[in-house]
């Protein structure tokens, strides 16, 4: 995706991945453009450089449905599957860590990782504490076991 406005570069990127989220794209469904979704590809906005027309372009890379089908390139399924993969294992990791060594350990371990779904973990434990970070990896777990069983075993080649 791509987006540009008056003063922008054009430089955003917008991954929306639902395997960890309780809303999966349903049939006929849309997606709200949430400026957190964002990822920056260059920078900046220049407030001195010409006015142009907005204007969005966007292509969909990969797609996997619910039944374990997919839609896109062979590269960008190995990719998402690579970052799924590594993700729960992290999360897997977090979890035993506070079970196993407590929350300074866990909190220490939270800030090394490297992760969009984590790093929703650690801004919840910034703003709400330990307590609600933990029930929140815990949720996406949960989600994630449970997307992996609805698709049957069936992860992107």
């Amino acid at each position: 995706m791509k987006q540009g406005g008056p003063h922008s570069d054009g430089g955003y990127e917008l991954i929306e991945e639902r395997f960890f989220s309780p809303d999966l794209i349903q049939p006929g469904g849309t997606i709200p453009l949430r400026a957190g979704s964002f990822r920056r590809r260059q920078c900046c906005i220049n407030p001195l450089a010409e006015p142009r027309d907005p204007k969005a372009a966007f292509r969909v890379e990969f797609v996997q449905f619910v039944d374990g089908s997919t839609f896109g390139t062979p590269a960008r399924a190995k990719d998402v599957f690579v970052s799924r993969t590594s993700t729960l294992l992290v999360l897997r990791n977090l979890d035993q860590t506070y079970s196993d060594q407590g929350e300074q350990k866990f909190q220490t371990q939270l800030l090394e990782a490297h992760d969009p779904v984590i790093d929703l973990i650690s801004d919840t434990a910034k703003e709400k504490g330990t307590s609600a970070a933990i029930a929140q990896l815990r949720k996406f777990l949960s989600l994630g076991k449970k997307h992996e069983a609805m698709i049957g075993g069936r992860l992107p080649k």
